[in-house]
């Protein structure tokens, strides 16, 4: 995956990461054809992440969001993407994509890791200056910006499942045998009936 180039928007207090390549659909009308290849830039390595962060650190006091544009980054492979905003969520800022994709076409994990994402592609014949969004002004009326609000809903989920799970029983009656809804995240523990697996804790090692 490769960076094409970063800058910053003082309108928004934004700091933008373009990243190049957009080989399957490509907008017809678009403003930034030089992104279209995916050689474009340079490669996201060790070194480039590095330069990203001591520019990031550095001005981090006149950063309010941070935006990945293209190219379209959705055709990169999930793993090198979730690499990025992981990478960037280390800065407490809300993390914004710009995608040509629907949102019902993101992956789940993806939408997950974001703050807000803007979804479909530059239509030219709908050109528009009314459609502004969360302070953000969209090229064309087809384009709509989603806040992804269930984000740390589902991160809690997962949390409490791996929770109810990790408990010592795992037979319904709750960590150290004290009844369900004991735990941390108060919920029912799993009932299903299970061979029992005595576990102790001696001399700060657990045996089984």
């Amino acid at each position: 995956m490769n960076l094409a180039t970063t800058q910053y928007s003082l309108n928004t207090k934004t700091f933008e990461i373009y990243i190049s390549g957009c080989i399957k659909h490509p907008c017809k009308g678009c403003h930034s054809q030089e992104l279209w290849n995916e050689k474009f830039g340079v490669l996201l390595d060790d070194d480039i992440y590095k330069g990203l962060m001591y520019k990031i650190e550095n001005n981090l006091d006149m950063i309010d969001n941070i935006m990945i544009c293209g190219g379209e980054i959705l055709e990169k492979p999930k793993e090198e993407i979730i690499k990025l905003i992981k990478f960037l969520q280390q800065y407490k800022k809300p993390i914004w994509l710009y995608t040509r994709f629907k949102y019902e076409e993101v992956d789940k994990e993806i939408l997950n890791e974001l703050d807000y994402i803007k979804c479909g592609q530059y239509d030219e014949t709908k050109v528009t200056d009314k459609n502004i969004q969360f302070g953000i002004k969209l090229a064309s009326s087809n384009q709509k910006i989603y806040k992804i609000s269930g984000k740390y809903k589902l991160i809690l989920n997962k949390f409490l499942k791996m929770e109810v799970n990790n408990m010592a029983r795992r037979d319904g009656t709750g960590p150290e045998g004290k009844g369900p809804n004991t735990g941390r995240g108060r919920g029912p523990c799993n009932t299903t009936k299970k061979k029992v697996v005595k576990r102790g804790i001696k001399n700060g090692k657990t045996r089984k």
